[in-house]
């Protein structure tokens, strides 16, 4: 991943991750051995966007292409040097498997020896924002006839936020202190980079004070506060409203009022920017509504939806994911289903009047012909199933940049004419789980 939210890197598909087979995992003796090098956006970066110190740890899994995944490395400790070059903790290279099958990648940071089902523990409930950069990627297929390095670009999975505090005047403050109350707990599942927030993990965090600045790293997702101490006097700042994405850096300016106690002045708008400090105003406050100027695009496919989808990285109603799909450079809302072990489901309310929809849809990368993918319609009630081929960008985290596909990728689904209040409903079945959708149209 990069220092933005962007996977890099060819896509893979992880499922059921096993444990390591030590005989796969050879020390180097003449041939086939495994070169990594670590990134984050095509540089060796890490943590708030400092060159690695030379001193982190980071975990590797190298795993089969084949139905029914294999774990050939399982979280293999590696050390990285400041130049993101790679190697063993432990002395002994990973080799490519001799008979020359494909094998995917993926590693994350920071290292963590023991991982219940391989997934990562996060808690964010007692440590300063540098201890939580937790960052992920995914790279393959290769065989043993790759002699460069594997390039493993990483993307962080939290959110950063840094609020600037003025007072009523607009004059930068010093002393201000700030708690922000948030879920400080998630899971996130190495095998395919979901993230699963605990929602009764919600708690108190103190945010860590600069100069003039107060600083978080959040779990991505919505809900929650933030109230301000300065002077003998608290502020609060309702931020419920706020979707904070993975990989993103929120900065905000408010203003601590006493006449407003317990209300905040945000000056202006948010700041929303990759990880890397490219700007990107022009991202905030789009919706699907809004129009690109600057010359005609009428013959430029758009793929957006009329029907509300998630607006979380998070799992909601059944393994049901928001995030979005980039095709051809641009960035549209999609809904991933499922996980490595589980089908998904989501509804979403349609109305009375329509008798079609239509969508794109993948199967996860390498499962061609499967999951099976069922639309069902609530009232009059209907059904209808179509097998998904797989695309290479239907892998790893969101957003998930789509390999170019045929016009058989747009499905149409026809049923009788709904009444008030009914709904649609995309559910995975078969033995992959995994699809990811976009450009949801009823009409």
């Amino acid at each position: 991943m990069k220092l933005n939210y962007f996977l890099a890197g060819a896509a893979i598909a992880l499922l059921g991750l096993s444990s390591c087979n030590n005989d796969d995992v050879k020390v180097n003796e003449t041939s086939g051995v495994v070169k990594l090098h670590a990134t984050i956006n095509d540089v060796a970066k890490t943590r708030l966007g400092n060159t690695w110190a030379g001193t982190e740890a980071i975990g590797l899994y190298m795993v089969e292409v084949s139905e029914g995944f294999e774990a050939i490395v399982s979280n293999k400790e590696y050390s990285v040097t400041s130049a993101g070059i790679m190697t063993p903790a432990d002395g002994e290279e990973a080799t490519y498997p001799k008979d020359g099958r494909n094998v995917n990648f993926i590693s994350y940071y920071p290292y963590t020896e023991s991982l219940a089902d391989n997934v990562y523990a996060i808690d964010l409930s007692d440590a300063s924002v540098a201890d939580h950069d937790l960052v992920y990627a995914q790279a393959g297929p290769f065989n043993q006839t790759k002699e460069d390095a594997v390039a493993l670009a990483h993307a962080h999975q939290l959110t950063l936020l840094t609020v600037n505090v003025q007072d009523e005047e607009g004059t930068a403050i010093t002393t201000a202190s700030a708690k922000i109350n948030r879920p400080v707990k998630a899971f996130f599942d190495l095998t395919d980079g979901t993230l699963t927030v605990n929602a009764t993990s919600v708690a108190d965090m103190e945010m860590t004070a600069g100069e003039t600045t107060v600083n978080a790293m959040i779990i991505p997702g919505t809900a929650g506060k933030i109230v301000f101490a300065n002077d003998g006097k608290t502020f609060t700042w309702d931020i419920s409203s706020i979707v904070f994405e993975a990989g993103k850096k929120y900065t905000y300016t408010v203003k601590l009022i006493p006449s407003l106690i317990p209300a905040v002045e945000v000056v202006g708008t948010a700041t929303i920017t990759p990880w890397d400090e490219v700007v990107a105003d022009e991202a905030i406050g789009l919706d699907e509504d809004d129009e690109v100027s600057g010359g005609d695009n009428s013959d430029t496919p758009v793929y957006t939806s009329n029907v509300t989808l998630p607006t979380t990285t998070s799992a909601i109603q059944t393994n049901a994911y928001g995030g979005k799909v980039k095709v051809d450079g641009v960035e549209y809302d999609c809904l991933k289903l499922g996980t490595g072990s589980a089908g998904g489901s989501y509804e979403v309310a349609i109305g009375v009047g329509k008798t079609k929809a239509t969508f794109y849809a993948f199967a996860w990368n390498g499962d061609n012909n499967s999951p099976e993918l069922v639309v069902s319609i609530s009232d009059p009630v209907s059904s209808s199933s179509v097998n998904l081929v797989a695309n290479t960008g239907a892998s790893g985290s969101s957003p998930y940049i789509i390999a170019a596909f045929e016009s058989t990728a747009l499905h149409t689904v026809t049923f009788d004419e709904t009444v008030a209040d009914a709904t649609i409903t995309f559910s995975t079945t078969g033995s992959k789980k995994r699809a990811v959708i976009f450009a949801i149209n009823v009409e």
